[in-house]
């Protein structure tokens, strides 16, 4: 690979990092929890973690030290997720697997200041010099963070998603909590994230979270990620999806239309769409809004500032 091809590949892998990472806001919730409030049980959804509790794999107990969540910030969240409120738990989940990963943002000199390479794209040189104040209080942010981050932030994503939040059940099982912190697969974290992501997508589905919509539809199609190898290939279920898209763009459904990917089933798709709708997607609608049902968002979008972000893009505010 030529070095000005390979500075700027390399560039544009460590701004897709610093996405993944500064994508989730640090606001915390306003609301404080009184000493007298009473715990919500935390409980399994219906459909998620399938197999019989003695055959699942047992998570490592890693518990945090109370200090160093106190230095991050966290001890309140902490409290609430542990009483069982289940948006502290999402909160508090993606912010520790963040900082789980600090170091690779504290470790690249050209976010924390150093010499940017002067063939660089000017597109990508403007994006570096635009993330350097984010990165910069990221790392200052995650200052202290527990050295079981990974390991705890991954079990209050799935203690939040059991309980049923929607975006914490959405983001489990598409493998933000796997594949952004790259569990070994003989890990028993990836195997419990195997044995539940699919029943777990379903329920985001079923619980009217419209980014579930694409994200079934293409595990339906194809195979092409973890998640979609875990759900067999469904024709039927595919084009309703597809069907179920248009509508809540407000766009007619055509039956006969010449680009469809499954025309034999349109017709049963077309009512299976149509109930779905009516079961789970009655309140929600995109139409005249240039935003899909995507479950990524462009680097661009990323690294806008908080109050800039549209209805789709991929930020965890764990607020449905």
């Amino acid at each position: 690979m030529p070095l000005k091809r390979k500075k700027i590949v390399t560039a544009a892998i460590v701004l897709a990092i610093l996405a993944a990472l500064l994508v989730w806001p640090d606001r915390q919730p306003e609301s404080r929890i009184r000493a007298t409030d009473a715990p919500k049980p935390v409980e399994p959804i219906s459909g998620a973690g399938k197999q019989p509790a003695s055959t699942s794999p047992t998570l490592p107990t890693s518990p945090a030290a109370p200090s160093a969540l106190l230095r991050l910030g966290l001890d309140e969240l902490t409290v609430r997720a542990d009483r069982g409120d289940r948006k502290a738990a999402c909160l508090l989940g993606f912010k520790l697997l963040r900082c789980a990963r600090v170091h690779m943002i504290a470790n690249d000199a050209r976010l924390m200041g150093g010499t940017i390479p002067p063939d660089l794209e000017d597109a990508n040189r403007r994006h570096l010099l635009e993330a350097r104040p984010r990165a910069r209080t990221f790392v200052a942010s995650c200052q202290g963070a527990p050295a079981d981050s990974k390991a705890l932030g991954f079990r209050y994503v799935r203690q939040a998603a059991l309980a049923g939040e929607p975006e914490a059940m959405y983001r489990y099982a598409r493998g933000d909590v796997t594949m952004m912190e790259a569990w070994d697969p003989k890990s028993p974290e990836f195997a419990v994230w195997v044995k539940e992501a699919d029943a777990m997508l379903l329920d985001a589905f079923h619980n009217g979270y419209t980014p579930a919509v694409m994200t079934l539809w293409e595990a339906y199609v194809d195979d092409n990620s973890p998640l979609s190898q875990l759900i067999p290939d469904d024709r039927l279920k595919a084009q309703a999806l597809e069907f179920l898209m248009m509508r809540l763009r407000g766009e007619p459904v055509d039956t006969n239309a010449q680009q469809l990917r499954y025309p034999d089933v349109a017709l049963p798709a077309a009512v299976q769409a149509a109930e779905w709708q009516r079961k789970y997607f009655s309140q929600a609608s995109v139409a005249g809004s240039e935003e899909q049902p995507l479950p990524f968002a462009s680097l661009g979008d990323a690294l806008a500032d908080e109050g800039s972000q549209k209805r789709w893009q991929s930020v965890a505010t764990c607020s449905h």
